[in-house]
């Protein structure tokens, strides 16, 4: 079997209720749903042991996840092991679960967090409030390129992987799901939804601050199709209290950890090449 490749750290970035634990619970299940042949499973006992108790709430309750509480970096590190079973790659992910707090404040100690990282999963709500998400990112795109390179005219190098989240709200039929799902048309979706949203100066301050990045709808809870139709999984019931319908097709789980995981590969495969 092949060695693994170096473990890949990742940072994934999102203001509060974005999604990150939702989608980081979803990876292991619910990533076996991906159009690719790569498969994700937990790489230590604290990663499996915290994934077994988020997918109790989702798929025994039907509950979401309760919001992240904050914590010390470092408290809640998660390890991934990618898997190819046709040729036998693998490689590790290591992330921190944090709550959104910690990266809209991004203090000293979570600045240098991001700074160290291979690459970004930065996630945004597609839900939220355009101005408020254009300043959020803004701030922190500023305070990561200023911590990184140092100087305004030097874009960050690393695999930056800007994930639209909740999309599962936004399709409306098995066109638009196969337009979101794939690798030839998902970021078209989502420049799609950028201009729609009037909110174009996100791509702006993205070209300004990093030299390589790419866009994904993603959709951790995902949708069902039914006799030609796509349905919503997201339900309220009888208290107003929203939970989810399990066994749906997700929408690009692990497609921008593979993306992210390419690129530092090739980058560094480029730098061992440098005379």
């Amino acid at each position: 079997m092949p060695e693994p490749a170096a473990p890949v750290e990742l940072v994934v970035w999102g203001p509060t209720r974005s999604g990150k634990t939702m989608l980081l619970s979803q990876l292991v299940d619910m990533g076996d749903a991906s159009l690719t042949d790569w498969r994700v499973r937990p790489a230590d006992e604290a990663t499996r042991a915290s994934g077994q108790e988020k997918r109790r709430l989702i798929s025994g309750d039907n509950h979401f996840l309760p919001p992240t509480r904050q914590m010390k970096l470092g408290a809640a590190t998660l390890t991934y092991e990618f898997y190819r079973p046709t040729t036998r790659e693998r490689f590790r992910v290591q992330t921190d679960d944090l709550a959104g707090a910690t990266f809209e404040d991004l203090d000293e100690e979570a600045r240098r967090h991001v700074a160290r990282a291979d690459g970004l999963v930065l996630l945004f709500d597609g839900e939220d409030d355009t101005h408020e998400l254009f300043q959020v990112l803004t701030n922190t795109l500023e305070k990561i390129h200023e911590l990184v390179t140092g100087d305004e005219h030097t874009r960050d190098p690393r695999p930056v992987a800007i994930c639209l989240s909740k999309a599962d709200t936004l399709l409306r039929s098995p066109a638009d799901l196969r337009r979101a799902r794939s690798p030839e048309s998902a970021q078209a979706f989502v420049e799609d939804w950028i201009f729609a949203n009037r909110a174009q100066r996100l791509v702006g301050k993205l070209e300004k601050h990093t030299a390589n990045h790419r866009l994904f709808p993603v959709s951790a809870v995902g949708v069902q199709l039914h006799h030609g139709a796509v349905e919503p999984v997201v339900f309220y019931d009888e208290s107003l209290v929203a939970r989810v319908v399990p066994g749906a097709t997700a929408v690009n789980l692990i497609e921008p950890f593979l993306w992210v995981y390419e690129e530092v590969l090739a980058a560094r495969a480029a730098a061992a090449e440098a005379p």
